[in-house]
């Protein structure tokens, strides 16, 4: 019963920016001991991005940014703010900011085009040249 609920909670499009602005705020989405993002990935959506970060960075047409950090935790990755030398990949839309595009390139972070996006969510992999 309280299991069905939790799935439906985190479900439910909205609720994943509620957990979002949680964890930003430094609330724990994890039990000591387990596998962190656990609590974040949605039921019933193929995990391609499971424990891998996606930076998005610009507008990406289609999608606004908390409907992409959505769709990237749902499929148990994570939608950090900025670019680390652990990030899977920078997702470049229109009007990028300069910093986050400077350090992908500065680390050798893929960087993948906003028109690939959904692709890169169904898959888990960045596209071919």
């Amino acid at each position: 019963m309280i299991a069905d609920s939790v799935a439906e909670f985190l479900a439910h499009p909205g609720n994943a920016d509620v957990l979002a602005r949680l964890r930003d705020a430094g609330v724990s989405t994890t039990e000591p001991g387990a596998q962190p993002g656990a609590l974040d990935a949605a039921p019933g959506i193929a995990q391609t991005l499971a424990g891998r970060s996606v930076v998005v960075t610009g507008t990406l047409e289609g999608w606004s940014r908390e409907e992409a950090a959505e769709a990237i935790v749902a499929r148990g990755g994570k939608s950090p703010g900025t670019v680390s030398k652990t990030t899977f990949a920078v997702v470049l839309g229109a009007s990028p900011g300069a910093a986050k595009l400077n350090k992908a390139e500065q680390l050798g972070v893929p960087i993948v085009g906003g028109e690939h996006f959904a692709a890169l969510l169904e898959r888990g992999e960045l596209p071919g040249p």
